[in-house]
């Protein structure tokens, strides 16, 4: 009876992972590791335990205030990406390089600006740039890098981002919050210091694209290739059809509602509201510069919503999934398990490199996240620990992946638009992501003793 109740709680996490490994579909593996999950909740009333469940998660306050959130900031990146106004504005920061590394400082600095989502990131900063850079004979591989080296981090630093909604999110379901007298953005806010991967790994890509940094690897490789054969291209060549033109817009289309955003959610502490603003501000400037009818901006905006169900629908399947984990103990079990063989000051690197494991294999911070909150959360708890720490340590980890996973959308992304394979850009990012790993193991280390 002891071993069941001790193997029990761990069946569904590791079905999960399996799938996932397997298949490489998260929702789909979400979705049946779901269903096994409440078999084993309670088999004789299965459906009614899935389906109450389900509904619990959707009406929750956490999970409205994603909907809806997540729902506007779709609607957004559709009305930027229509405008023009990111294209715009990054032919304009082109302009001021006139030498390779300053072309890929330029791709850098604008892929840190377009924080508010990674997809928009790796698609418009890439397709940008990607002309200035090959003008200067920097490797397409470089580009891709550059381009989610900087969209990645930049997105979990900006607590007004796709990623900033779901860990806020996460945070407020947690009931970490109460009685704190401070909002979930107030805490995410307290937990960027600590986010060490993604500031470590941002910082070895910009060095490496100003030259400071040694190179190693395939990325040494695709460098001898530009500057000895003049290919920016790596061997196998390029994806994709040739480069095509993209509408380039005034600049204000991205300024002027990314500043109202950030000044309203500056001032309030309301993300759902900042974004709103937001919307309407750029919806505004669309319709009175007449670069959009009303029903074009009706079309955008159902189109923006669309473009977020699929993220919706996994993240109502992952929260009513960890909600039915922690009816089955995995979050106690797990914790006795890691209180019981580390000290305090180990749980900070030892977490954050078993995080970054598992997020690699996973491929997915989605679900990484949602699994391991509870889990970090409880950690700190127990054992005393910084809870902004471990909430670094958590978001640490689960951003590894997208930055050398063969299987994060983030990347693939990027190597897309760079017209590159996908698995070349995570073998030659590999290299610097391992050195961040390490590094941030190390600073992680410290933090746990100091803290």
């Amino acid at each position: 009876m002891d071993f069941l109740q001790t193997i029990i709680p761990v069946i569904p996490p590791v079905i999960l992972i399996i799938l996932i490994v397997i298949t490489k579909r998260t929702l789909e593996s979400s979705i049946i590791t779901l269903i096994v999950t409440f078999l084993l909740v309670s088999p004789k009333n299965f459906v009614t335990g899935i389906s109450n469940g389900l509904l619990e998660t959707l009406v929750g306050d956490t999970y409205s205030f994603i909907l809806a959130s997540a729902s506007l900031m779709g609607v957004f990146v559709r009305l930027v990406i229509a405008s023009g106004g990111t294209i715009g504005f990054g032919r304009k920061l082109g302009r001021l390089a006139n030498s390779r590394r300053k072309s890929l400082a330029a791709t850098f600095v604008l892929g840190l600006i377009v924080f508010i989502d990674e997809y928009l990131n790796a698609l418009v900063v890439t397709s940008s740039m990607r002309n200035l850079t090959d003008k200067y004979k920097a490797p397409r591989l470089m580009l891709a890098c550059t381009v989610n080296s900087a969209g990645v981090p930049a997105c979990v630093f900006a607590p007004i981002s796709i990623w900033a909604i779901y860990y806020i999110g996460l945070i407020g379901d947690s009931g970490i919050l109460e009685g704190t007298g401070i909002s979930g953005m107030q805490m995410y806010i307290k937990t960027i210091p600590f986010m060490v991967y993604p500031a470590v790994f941002m910082i070895v890509i910009l060095l490496l694209a100003l030259e400071i940094f040694p190179k190693y690897g395939p990325m040494k490789e695709a460098y001898r290739r530009a500057d000895e054969l003049g290919d920016v291209f790596p061997e196998s060549g390029r994806i994709g059809t040739m480069d095509e033109e993209v509408e380039e817009g005034s600049a204000l289309f991205f300024l002027i509602p990314l500043a109202t955003i950030i000044g309203v959610a500056f001032v309030t502490g309301d993300i759902f509201t900042a974004v709103l603003v937001g919307v309407t501000v750029i919806s505004v400037m669309l319709i009175a510069t007449k670069k959009m009818t009303f029903g074009d901006l009706g079309n955008t905006i159902v189109e923006g919503v669309k473009d977020m169900v699929y993220i919706l629908v996994l993240l109502l399947i992952l929260f009513t999934f960890t909600n039915a984990c922690s009816d089955l103990g995995f979050t106690e079990l797990l914790v006795n398990a890691v209180s019981s063989v580390l000290t305090a000051w180990m749980v900070p690197p030892v977490m954050f490199i078993v995080m970054s494991l598992l997020s690699w294999v996973m491929g997915s911070y989605w679900a990484t996240s949602a699994l391991c909150m509870p889990v970090i959360i409880q950690l700190a708890e127990q054992m005393d620990l910084n809870m902004p720490l471990m909430l670094g340590v958590l978001i640490s980890g689960a951003v590894c992946p997208a930055t050398c996973s063969f299987g994060s959308e983030a990347l693939i992304m990027s190597s897309q638009a760079a017209q590159v394979q996908p698995a070349e850009m995570a073998l030659a990012n590999l290299p610097y992501a391992f050195t961040a790993v390490g590094i941030s193991a190390v600073i992680f280390g410290v933090l746990g003793v100091m803290l």
